[in-house]
């Protein structure tokens, strides 16, 4: 028999410790007894003489089940360790198992309250195994948004997705490609046609846990998108969606353990960007979140969030202080690790708000690196807006000019209205500063005045006409 033929039996094969898994444990695990469930895999593992196929694969959907519904840690990890110690019949069988342990992370900065790790994942053995060896759900295992892929590569996998028959591995990368667009590339509209067909996979599968997780990542593209409106619509019907859950928590991203999929602050964080919020609130809300020692791998762009939060709160002692800490983080980082784009667009606003050249020559410098490596735009901000800024802030005003150009010629036609009016608006104020071209300024933040009025951007019309004032003769 070959390992092929053997894989695909292991969904059929069948012996007490994988029956006691699959129907006693899966129970206990939907009922909420998480230690239930950990005794009665205890007990399959104890009376298996080895790691065959189909025990790993009862014991991964095990995991991933006590994973998502939020049992503690050391229960699944500890059933992982027993499992182990097991000698596996063939290397995909001990690879679907390590693939579910936390992956390995590098410890890159801990400086004051900030703690930044850099994403390293898994051994290349147990990602070769799966994708060699496993079936559809095994390669879908290895795929997580936080190494850097190119396109090529991810299109490639795409292309591998879409010849999939198993629902659950079909979902699985097209969630992962869905969020390398909307976080890697900056490609929006593709990030939004992938949460469709994932949102009707997951109704006509009846699976509301993926469709509520998918409401919530296509509100973010939409509003990324700059369709405010439309993005506002999918909000309320991922919120209901949530909370028809019940109390469950839910992994964010695959393969992570619970944690809530509709962070209230997230989201609101995300609308005040274009319609403003409690922007005290949201900074002390991120402020707390950068300084978990759990959120390194995420600490960089949280950091950036509250520091434009508090920039716009007016606290900008606070927001300088985590600028300083981010700006020294981000020195030890590549272009291409997680969230640094994110990082430096939010920081980068934070910048620009507070008028800080000092540190508007470093993040110039990581938002040109950003744009040399291939990363694109984090939703709601842009690599190339953010040169232009700094350029602004370092005096430069032909490189200030030429990269707000190139940020308006980044948006799609047909989306994107908030952005290019914020384009405007922030060239307008980069112009005002100087006297031959105060008519341009007046024009410029003119248009974006009334740009913000028709889409109800209420502070943002505010902080036009009050440039405009500015520049009238007194």
């Amino acid at each position: 028999m070959t390992f092929a033929d053997e894989n695909l039996q292991e969904h059929v094969e069948s012996t007490p410790s994988v029956a006691a898994l699959t129907t006693r444990g899966m129970a206990e695990v939907a009922a909420g007894r998480f230690r239930s469930a950990h005794e009665v895999a205890l007990a399959a593992i104890a009376d298996s003489p080895r790691l065959t196929g189909s025990l790993s694969r009862a014991i991964a959907e095990l995991v991933e089940a006590m994973k998502e519904d939020g049992a503690e840690d050391e229960l699944w990890i500890d059933l992982l360790d027993a499992a182990s110690r097991l000698s596996a019949e063939h290397e995909a069988a001990a690879a679907r198992l390590a693939i579910l342990r936390p992956p390995s992370v590098q410890r890159v900065q801990r400086t004051g309250e900030l703690c930044v790790e850099r994403w390293l994942g898994y051994p290349t053995e147990v990602i070769e195994a799966l994708r060699r060896d496993g079936a559809d759900d095994d390669f879908a295992r290895t795929l997580f948004v936080y190494p850097w892929q190119t396109r090529a590569e991810v299109d490639a996998t795409l292309k591998l997705v879409s010849s999939w028959r198993d629902p659950a591995a079909r979902i699985r990368g097209l969630v992962f490609a869905a969020e390398t667009f909307l976080y890697r590339f900056g490609d929006f509209l593709g990030a939004a046609g992938l949460l469709e067909e994932v949102l009707q996979v997951a109704r006509q599968e009846q699976w509301a846990s993926v469709e509520a997780k998918g409401l919530v990542r296509l509100t973010l593209a939409q509003l990324a998108l700059g369709e405010i409106a439309t993005a506002q619509q999918t909000a309320e019907e991922a919120l209901a969606r949530v909370r028809s859950l019940g109390d469950r928590l839910i992994p964010e991203h695959p393969g992570d353990t619970a944690r809530d999929i509709y962070p209230g602050p997230s989201m609101q964080a995300n609308f005040a960007c274009f319609l403003e919020g409690d922007w005290p609130a949201i900074a002390d809300h991120w402020t707390t979140a950068a300084s978990l020692k759990e959120r390194g791998g995420v600490a960089i762009v949280e950091a950036g969030m509250a520091a434009y939060a508090h920039a716009l709160a007016g606290n900008g002692a606070e927001a300088r202080r985590l600028l300083d800490a981010l700006a020294q983080a981000l020195a030890l980082l590549e272009a291409t690790d997680w969230a640094v784009n994110g990082a430096v667009g939010r920081g980068g606003r934070a910048v620009w708000i507070l008028g800080l050249a000092d540190l508007a020559r470093s993040f110039r410098t990581y938002a040109l690196d950003l744009i040399a490596a291939g990363v694109g735009d984090w939703p709601t901000v842009s690599n190339h807006h953010t040169v232009a800024c700094c350029a602004a802030l370092l005096g430069d005003l032909d490189e200030a000019a030429e990269y707000f150009r190139l940020a308006e010629e980044h948006l799609l036609r047909d989306h994107h209205r908030p952005q290019r009016a914020i384009i405007r608006f922030d060239r307008g104020v980069a112009l005002s500063t100087a006297g031959a071209t105060r008519h341009e300024a007046a024009g410029l933040l003119s248009a974006a005045a009334a740009e913000f009025a028709e889409l109800d951007m209420r502070g943002w019309a505010q902080r036009a006409h009050e440039q405009l004032a500015a520049l009238s003769p007194k």
